[in-house]
């Protein structure tokens, strides 16, 4: 959205990242002081907002209200100065979150009066303030501002204005030929559903549950829908939505595959509610089909709010128990929710045939889950985040900031969780069977992208009945992982394939740096290229690359038809690195 035609210097909007930086809890969040060190600062903390800067370009960055290390965020010079506009280059301004310099006075207490609080955020690097605490405090701080300070935030605020084009004349200024007519246009709509049918996850497909065949039901074979998402429309939209020309619930798309007056509906309880309709649990015994429509909304999970359990709330949980062991065959349950919840136990019940994880879709949601329901659609979304246990929350605790297991915590993400997830990181199933390879014969030793490395292909085959999307997963294993605060895994690559025949196969070549995917930080919090041997997964395959400090050529060997294994020994030496 923020980028204009490649050849204009103007953008569309002022896009911003945020909050920078360790912005992880949110119940003490205008006092906490993360605690962070500089190696998950390095590699996990600050990677995102890097690649705002570096890669998207981004040209505001909002600093949050927490401070790190002892720091408040909008007065964070080594933050704001050194690694964002001098490491990262970065060239927009940087706004406070909207009260966040108060906070450095009244909550973090770390300066002494509110003249001294304005100079130590504008000195620091903070461009505006969002409220209006610098603005009632300006006359008492001006006279300890420098005037470079003073100088590069006019710089930084006016230069983002004239890239929006506010002070062109009016004949020549950009986007003025846009107008109402060019807001909810039907390539707007497509993309929404096209946007929130990719996004959509099976998790579990027992027997072939799904799809759904919508004929199978009429007037004595009857489908239940139940749950209290059935009706769900603006719990969809997630927080801070703007308002949608509609919103599709669930029962609508199932009702536009299945006709009315075959499908049962009831909600059965709310979301936290403690009441539950028993006539739920009769209209499921006496149905053929089930979908339950659970999971949270923005009573359970908002700013400010940070959620204590993974446990379901209110009595879902009960009512999935209850209608499975009710219904005549195994259910269906589709989860919208904004992050996980315990799926242990519907995962090893049979009586739970398919789960499937939808988030929270927007406004096309409920014609994206019906057409995965019902097999317009292959679904190939995979998971962003872990599902795991309840037993998480007890594991490891909220007001901890390592990444890293330690004798108090089992660590946290694919990176570094040592303990069992329900579904891990980029799990996702199909309703199709794909089949993966590696072509040994494709690996290459030279200058790829920014630096000498290694080039892996891995071949993906449709080997079942349907045409389907895939999204390939490259996850790299390093040397020791696991130990020296090393993760057990990192994602090196991903692709999505579209429209794959069954009996079609597509080759994908991915490049892997020295300097980017052979690389770990450490605890010091800098990078450096590791030797030893480096695994890397697609699938249920893997290449082994086994990096030496020495110039060798690449030597090739492979070790059975679906483990095929690499061994490169590639110099690390200054010409390797630079």
């Amino acid at each position: 959205m923020q980028q204009g035609p490649s050849s204009s210097p103007f953008i569309h909007v002022s896009a911003c990242c945020k909050h920078f930086s360790a912005y992880s809890q949110e119940v003490p969040r205008h006092s906490l002081d993360a605690n962070v060190t500089a190696q998950d600062l390095a590699d996990t903390y600050l990677v995102a907002f890097e690649a705002c800067v570096t890669q998207g370009h981004v040209s505001c960055i909002m600093c949050s209200y927490n401070a790190v290390n002892g720091v408040p965020s909008c007065a964070d010079s080594h933050f704001l100065t050194h690694v964002v506009r001098h490491t990262w280059k970065f060239d927009g301004y940087i706004v406070s979150d909207c009260g966040a310099v108060y906070d450095v006075l009244w909550h973090h207490r770390y300066t002494h009066t509110a003249a001294e609080t304005c100079a130590a955020t504008l000195e620091a690097g903070m461009d505006i303030n969002c409220g209006d605490f610098v603005q009632l405090n300006l006359p008492a701080a001006l006279p300890t501002v420098s005037k470079s300070a003073w100088t590069r935030a006019l710089k930084m605020l006016f230069r983002t204005q004239m890239r929006l084009g506010l002070f062109e004349p009016a004949a020549t200024a950009p986007f003025l030929d846009s107008s109402p007519a060019d807001i909810d246009t039907r390539a707007h709509r497509q993309l929404a559903l096209a946007a929130a049918v990719q996004s959509i996850v099976l998790l579990k497909n027992a027997a072939k549950t799904l799809p759904l065949d919508p004929d199978a039901f009429e007037a004595t074979t009857r489908l239940a829908v139940l749950g209290p998402h059935v009706h769900a429309t603006t719990a969809q939209l997630g927080s801070y939505a703007g308002v949608p020309p509609f919103v599709v619930s669930p029962v609508a798309g199932v009702t536009s595959h299945v006709p009315s007056s075959f499908v049962d509906v009831h909600a059965a309880c709310t979301v936290r509610g403690q009441n539950m309709a028993e006539e739920a649990i009769a209209i499921a015994a006496n149905a053929a089909q089930v979908v339950l429509f659970v999971g949270l909304d923005q009573s359970v999970e908002f700013e400010g709010v940070d959620r204590a359990t993974l446990e379901w709330p209110g009595r879902q949980r009960e009512l999935i128990a209850r209608v499975a062991a009710a219904a005549a065959r195994p259910v269906v349950l589709v989860i919208l929710a904004g992050g996980p919840v315990d799926l242990e136990e519907f995962e090893a019940d049979a009586k739970v045939g398919a789960i499937v994880y939808a988030g929270y879709l927007g406004q096309s949601g409920g014609t994206a889950i019906a057409q995965v329901l019902f097999g317009d659609v292959n679904p190939s979304g995979r998971l962003a985040h872990t599902f795991y246990r309840a037993s998480f929350t007890s594991e490891v605790s909220i007001a901890d900031m390592h990444m890293r297991p330690h004798a108090h915590s089992l660590g946290r993400t694919f990176r570094f969780y040592t303990g069992a997830p329900v579904y891990g990181f980029g799990h996702g199933l199909s309703y199709t069977i794909f089949r993966y390879s590696i072509l040994a014969q494709e690996i290459e030793y030279g200058e790829h992208v920014r630096g000498r490395g290694v080039r892996l292909s891995a071949t993906v085959e449709n080997v079942g009945e349907l045409v389907g999307d895939v999204v390939l997963l490259c996850f790299a294993v390093p040397p020791g992982a696991g130990t020296k605060g090393r993760p057990l895994q990192t994602l090196a690559g991903f692709e999505r394939v579209n429209d794959l025949r069954p009996g079609d196969t597509h080759v994908w070549t991915l490049d892997l740096d020295f300097d980017v995917a052979f690389t770990l930080v450490g605890d010091d919090g800098t990078k450096e290229i590791v030797p030893g041997t480096w695994t890397f997964h697609v699938g249920d395959v893997s290449a082994a690359v086994n990096v030496q400090d020495i110039d060798d050529p690449v030597a090739l060997k492979t070790n059975g038809a679906r483990n095929r294994v690499w061994t490169s020994n590639l110099g690390l030496g200054h010409d390797a690195m630079t």
